[in-house]
């Protein structure tokens, strides 16, 4: 069963983000104005409590995007450091889509690089370098991340995504550009789930 849907952070008080950190938020540095979609975020993935997450503001780049730290890779698992890139700043092609997303897509996403977390802490140092080398490959990343939505969505993140995915949805259909994560490597053609196929994938996992 799905937890009821953050709508806003204003939801969470004092008290409730004290526990959150408490709970979730140990060797985790989190952004000023952040502080509550990361941690609401990570209370879906209680497996990471342990882990030491970083979570960076930049102008450039994807919306969302995260990676083991420089050097650990070679670390063991319980050792790294990953780090969750958000561009709040950024005005171009994408740049500006989290800083204007909804609550509840900006914790989608959130919970997405996170769901990438989880899969990278399971590699070992020469699975992540493999998993490095195959980033060159289409197909590969168009499973990689088609894969992690379904991870985040068994995690019970579903409703959020669809949020998210909501906005790219409408972002394609009422503009001239061509989606560029369509695939032929998964099982719907996409490489990042619509809001559609989130929602036939969380009947099959028996959310609702």
């Amino acid at each position: 069963m799905q937890r009821e849907m953050l709508r806003d952070t204003v939801e969470i008080n004092a008290d409730q983000l004290r526990s959150l950190k408490d709970q979730y938020g140990q060797h985790k540095i989190l952004p000023p104005g952040y502080e509550k979609i990361a941690l609401w975020s990570l209370s879906f993935f209680p497996e990471l409590k342990n882990n030491r997450i970083h979570f960076k503001l930049r102008s450039t780049g994807a919306p969302l995007s995260t990676r083991p730290a420089w050097g650990g890779v070679f670390r063991s698992a319980g050792k790294r450091t990953y780090i969750v890139f958000i561009n709040n700043g950024g005005e171009d092609r994408f740049g500006s889509v989290f800083r204007n997303a909804s609550i509840p897509a900006q914790i989608g996403i959130i919970g997405h690089e996170l769901s990438h977390i989880v899969n990278f802490a399971q590699k070992s140092t020469f699975g992540l370098m493999g998993m490095g080398i195959s980033h060159v490959s289409k197909g590969y990343m168009d499973r990689f991340e088609f894969y992690t939505d379904s991870l985040a969505i068994a995690h019970g993140l579903g409703s959020y995504q669809k949020e998210w995915a909501a906005i790219f949805d409408k972002m394609f259909a009422n503009s001239s550009m061509e989606n560029p994560f369509k695939s032929n490597s998964t099982p719907t053609g996409e490489r990042y789930m619509s809001a559609a196929t989130i929602e036939e994938y969380m009947k099959k996992m028996g959310y609702r």
